[in-house]
């Protein structure tokens, strides 16, 4: 499957705007203006695989029994990584429209899943269980279902359940709705086009196009209620309902037509033994119209020693940069396609070659079983909330990093790190500043100079880091997103007002030091020297002071009663030593 190695984040790509690529961009085109035997054309050489027999109107679909019918409401659900979870803290999370809170019951030595009210003891209690290191819950709290885990549990997943295969595993919410999602993960043809440079591919002698993009023939097998299975060159892609994606390296083992419902998907154990396997497993979970949670779960038996080295808020790192590619796209679609009813989205746009099998089936398995959208079970009226600013959509600090403890710990490390830089720039400023020229050596006093820049340039190349990686990133595929130094300068340009002054006292602090410690004792006094080198820890702790007043007045303000939530020096040093 190295089209999808490692597949981080395949995306929702029905493009608006036309393309001459129709494998892989599918042009939105009204079918009630085509005539019979109507014959199209392309320039594109791509233009080779026509689908057959993958019609999605209402015509093709045949009405599902009552029993065939799909109750979003028995299912189990996924709510979070245990790993991710606080024995000591409550987690709130919305699935189904349901607002939930997880807690850790001591007594019972369990995670227990309650309405997320304010009285927990007029609060229901879900069904729960623990599966492959993921909490799950289960959506009515019936008395009837309180054991419903001894006839029914959650999907296995053999690859996840096997200790030969090592794990890494992410959460991320999504600002767009849950059908897009799934439509989005089964759509593998958009991968050199909207993630272009930052997932491995198949690397063609002779290139179809500028980007890489290539006809693949997708074939699916035995779509019914439980989902479908579907073949990409020699490797599996499988759909469980209602929203299990996932890509496998290699052929899966015959398990009959029930096979979303079987006990796994495994392969022969003679073989499983000899081959390098990998599997990508995206759990997607319904929130509320327009918006959705992935879990993403990437599970490989080979290279092991790699996942030992690199801590995991790394591996997240690339992974939410995969995810920010091609997110504003996605949202943006949704909301256009919201004037289409559900059961005709089907004729907003063309899609007739075999790179687009997997969302047909998708689509015909959601209207054929489903009535074309989740079930809210009249909890919202249907329209998509409005689209917030583009910063707040590529948010990624409260869609994943307060909800992951591997990055949250990371946040807090390096912001310790950053501060540490700018302490062990004042200090050698003030030592090279106060001390008098005989006390100290020339050599001495240069590394101290040195030491002093570099720890000041490190600590802004720091905190642009911490904000791309852990705050907002709006992603440019001219750079490729990533925070180098060279992004780092191109932003400097971009900043207005209070953020201008306060790059200003940092330069004026930097110049300060320099000329502080580097005059010749001839030019400058002792009591000037001393003055510039005061002006110089002022600067610096004033522009410290000016970037958290920043921060809390333009970006996020967590209210604090006991201080009122005042931007003042006591909250600010507050803060800095918590």
């Amino acid at each position: 499957m190295e089209v999808l190695n490692a597949c981080y984040v395949p995306s929702f790509n029905k493009n608006i705007i036309t393309s001459t690529y129709i494998t892989t961009k599918p042009i939105f085109f009204n079918f009630n203006s085509l005539k019979p035997n109507t014959k199209f054309s392309s320039k594109s050489k791509l233009f080779i695989s026509p689908t057959q027999n993958l019609s999605t109107t209402e015509e093709s679909i045949p009405l599902p029994t009552e029993s065939e019918k799909f109750d979003w409401y028995s299912h189990w659900y996924p709510l979070m990584f245990v790993c991710d979870l606080d024995k000591n803290n409550p987690h709130s999370k919305t699935v189904m429209g349901i607002d939930v809170v997880v807690l850790w019951d001591q007594y019972e030595n369990a995670w227990k899943v309650f309405d997320d009210i304010c009285s927990l003891s007029d609060a229901r209690v879900y069904p729960t269980i623990v599966h492959h290191d993921i909490v799950w819950f289960w959506p009515n709290s019936d008395p009837r279902y309180k054991d419903i885990f001894a006839t029914s549990k959650p999907p296995f997943i053999p690859e996840l359940a096997n200790p030969s295969y090592v794990k890494q595993s992410i959460i991320r919410d999504m600002p767009y709705g849950f059908e897009v999602l799934v439509e989005n993960l089964l759509d593998p043809a958009h991968v050199a086009y909207a993630h272009n440079g930052l997932m491995p591919t198949i690397q063609l002698k002779e290139k179809v196009d500028h980007e890489g993009g290539r006809p693949l023939n997708l074939r699916v097998e035995k779509l019914n209620k439980n989902g479908f299975i579907g073949k990409v060159e020699g490797e599996t892609t499988k759909f469980m309902a209602p929203g299990i994606v996932s890509y496998y390296s290699g052929p899966l083992e015959d398990q009959g037509n029930d096979f979303a419902s079987s006990p796994g998907t495994r392969i022969p154990q003679s073989s499983s033994k000899k081959l390098r396997r990998f599997a990508t497993i995206f759990i997607c979970i319904p929130v509320s119209p327009g918006k959705s949670r992935m879990l993403m779960i990437f599970a490989k038996n080979f290279s092991l020693w790699v996942d030992k080295i690199v801590p995991r808020w790394l591996f997240h790192i690339g992974q939410n940069l995969i995810v920010d590619s091609d997110l504003l796209l996605v949202h943006v679609q949704e909301q256009r396609l919201k004037v289409v009813a559900p059961a005709h989205r089907q004729k907003a746009y063309f899609v007739p070659t075999k790179s687009d099998a997997f969302v047909v089936s998708m689509r015909k398995w959601l209207n054929k079983y489903a009535d074309g959208q989740v079930d809210w079970k009249g909890k919202f009226t249907g329209d998509l909330p409005p689209t917030p600013p583009r910063k707040k959509l590529m948010d990624r600090y409260w869609s994943h990093v307060a909800n992951c403890s591997s990055c949250s710990s990371a946040y807090k490390g390096l912001n310790v790190l950053e501060l540490a830089l700018q302490v062990i720039c004042v200090i050698s400023v003030g030592i090279v500043g106060c001390t008098y020229l005989d006390s100290v050596l020339g050599a001495t006093r240069a590394t101290l100079v040195y030491t002093a820049i570099l720890c000041f340039l490190a600590s802004r190349f720091l905190a642009y880091f911490i904000y791309k990686s852990f705050h907002c990133h709006d992603y440019d595929h001219a750079f490729r997103a990533w925070p180098t130094l060279l992004n780092a300068v191109s932003v400097a340009p971009r900043c207005k007002g209070l953020q201008v002054l306060e790059i200003a006292l940092q330069v004026i602090s930097i110049l300060s030091a320099g000329i502080a410690v580097c005059a010749y004792p001839s030019l400058i006094s002792p009591t000037v020297r001393f003055a510039i080198a005061s002006t110089a820890i002022l600067c610096f702790f004033a522009s410290r002071y000016l970037g958290y007043f920043i921060y809390k007045s333009f970006c996020y303000h967590g209210y604090d009663h006991a201080f009122r939530g005042q931007q003042n020096l006591v909250t600010f040093l507050k803060e800095l030593f918590s």
